[in-house]
């Protein structure tokens, strides 16, 4: 579904892992050696975001359903399904909505045996497991997950998004820079730079290192002269005024040959910043800035303090073999 690039760093001896787990209301601490340690760079999407409303969502929603309709049958002595079962796994919908995605492979049991349930169409029978879990398979319901958390995240920003099915570029223009930033956008627009058929605008809003290290995803017109980080549409206009008579003018291949030479750079930049064994300067000062946070002294790591309400202390029983704690 998406590729990034992976570093991997040397572990240092004092790193290790870890892990809290609780259970019937008592916490255990346990202690493991990391033998292996990567950075994962930014990721490149494989497979676009459907956008809310369009034709692929409509259908991961009918197969939601219906393949938890099938599955609750399947469960059933005689394959009748109780509408308020499947009601509950679907608190988002209505009992009218799920009533008419229903009527489209069940029908209602309204005497005789199972009265006040419903069962699959004579001409439906239910699929087998393998053919359900062809009909929604874990990368459509990732896709469809990531679609409804832009939706939402638009939503609590005072956004409707309405122009989303929008693909022409006059009308992406006019998109709030949240509504470029849905994921329903950004997985398009790079893929169809990765075919050639858009061009990214590479820094800028978008870059999500917010510091020129990664790719923005936000689309440019191919109509338009592409400019570098940091340049002005008057300086390069007067750059190419100033041209010898004899000298060609701005042309789509120094227009390709400055993007290339972009991505390349902010490559480079990444590349440079993700192989580097010393961490960035920011990250140390950023790490405690909640004044909420308490952080321990080393000593008391596992001293007095593990020794809390409902809390086990670290024996070294719990430690693994060769770890950085042995």
């Amino acid at each position: 579904m998406f590729r990034a690039p992976l570093f991997s760093h040397k572990v240092r001896a004092t790193d290790f892992l870890v892990v809290k787990h609780v259970s019937k209301g008592e916490s255990k601490w346990y202690v493991r050696g990391i033998q292996y340690q990567y950075l994962v760079g930014q990721t490149y999407p494989l497979q676009e975001v459907p956008a809310p409303h369009s034709r692929k969502v409509t259908t991961t929603i009918k197969h939601r359903l219906q393949v938890a309709a099938y599955r609750l049958m399947n469960r059933n002595q005689y394959h009748l399904l109780q509408m308020g079962k499947l009601a509950r796994l679907f608190p988002e919908y209505s009992d009218l909505q799920i009533r008419q995605r229903l009527k489209e492979f069940c029908e209602y049991q309204r005497k005789g045996l199972g009265a006040g349930y419903w069962r699959p169409k004579h001409n439906m029978p239910i699929p087998e497991e393998e053919n359900l879990r062809k009909m929604l398979t874990p990368e459509m319901l990732c896709v469809f997950e990531s679609m409804r958390v832009g939706q939402q995240q638009l939503h609590d920003a005072g956004k409707l998004g309405e122009e989303e099915e929008d693909n022409d570029e006059g009308g992406e223009s006019k998109l709030s820079i949240e509504e470029l930033l849905a994921p329903w956008n950004l997985t398009r627009n790079f893929i169809n730079a990765t075919q050639g058929k858009a061009m990214l605008k590479l820094y800028g809003e978008g870059d999500p290192t917010g510091k020129g290290d990664g790719f923005s995803f936000v689309r440019v017109s191919m109509k338009d002269i592409f400019l570098r980080a940091g340049e002005s549409v008057q300086e390069k206009l007067a750059e190419i005024e100033a041209r010898p008579k004899s000298a060609h003018r701005y042309n789509v291949a120094e227009q390709q040959q400055i993007y290339k030479e972009e991505i390349m750079r902010i490559w480079k930049t990444q590349f440079a910043e993700l192989a580097s064994p010393q961490p960035p300067p920011t990250l140390q000062r950023e790490a405690y800035k909640d004044a909420n946070v308490v952080v321990p002294e080393i000593n008391d790591m596992f001293g007095d303090s593990a020794y809390g309400q409902d809390v086990s202390a670290v024996t070294p029983s719990r430690m693994v073999p060769g770890s950085a704690m042995d």
